[in-house]
Order: C-alpha cells, then sequence, then structure tokens
C-alpha cells in the first residue's frame, strides 16, 4: 500500500515560493498579518492558478489558517494582528478566514499568560468551538 504523506508549506508566497507551492506542496499555511485576509485570498487563488497550470489538482490543495491567539479584556483598535483582542475580534477572525478560503483554521491557545493550567486553555477552546457553531460555520 502507497502512502502519501501531505506537504504543507508555511509562509510568505511570492516570487519563487509561489511557484514552489503550486509544484510542490498539497498546501500553505499563510502569514497572515494585520488586514490581509484578503491579500490572502487573493495569493492563495494565484497559487491555485498556478498549480492547475503546471498539471496539478489544484482542489486537492489546502489553505490551513493557524490563528496564534491572545485575547485581551477589552477590544484592540483596527488595524490589530489577525487573532489577537477579544473572543469576538477572535471569532471575527475566524469567519475571515474561512471567507478567505481556508480549508481548516487552527487555533493555537499555547502562548496565554493568562491561563495557569491545561483546563483554563480547554474552556477557552470550547468557548471558541461554541461560538463558532452558534454562528453557523
Amino acid at each position: 500500500m502507497s502512502r502519501h504523506a501531505k506537504c504543507r508549506a508555511g509562509g510568505a508566497a511570492g516570487g519563487r515560493a509561489l511557484e514552489r507551492l503550486a509544484t510542490r506542496a498539497d498546501g500553505w499555511l499563510p502569514i497572515v498579518g494585520a488586514g490581509q485576509f484578503e491579500a490572502t485570498a487573493r495569493t492563495w487563488d494565484r497559487v491555485r492558478a498556478a498549480a492547475a497550470a503546471a498539471g496539478r489538482d489544484a482542489g486537492r490543495m489546502e489553505l490551513i489558517v493557524v490563528g496564534n491567539v491572545t485575547l485581551a479584556g477589552r477590544p484592540l483598535p483596527a488595524g490589530r494582528v489577525p487573532f489577537t483582542g477579544t473572543l469576538d475580534q477572535v471569532i471575527e477572525d475566524i469567519f475571515a478566514a474561512s471567507a478567505a478560503g481556508a480549508d481548516e483554521v487552527i487555533i493555537d491557545l499555547n502562548l496565554q499568560p493568562r491561563f495557569a493550567g491545561a483546563g483554563q486553555v480547554l474552556e477557552a477552546a470550547q468557548a471558541i468551538q461554541e461560538r463558532v457553531k452558534e454562528a453557523g460555520a
């Protein structure tokens, strides 16, 4: 039995990196900066078009966004880094990633100094999951 391990490349996707994504990778884990979900969607379209032009099945490629969450006690201003701010702002970012074409959004809560233990991390993850489900995603 032959098994193919999926190779997803992370980082920026310009120039030669875009070419490598299109011709070698099974997906992309982009770096999404402040206000860049729409730019990410446009770049993902370019990656998939280049993959198709190279004879690859672009429909099998996956866009996976990693949200390194930093929760704040109050809303952060416009121009904030994605997945930072209140729980509502993080939920908005999950939907923005989905609208940009993300097949999957990984929520990383590991760098939260406010969590005293794994139980609090799990509670936050469950709260995010419930809010996303309630909103219909």
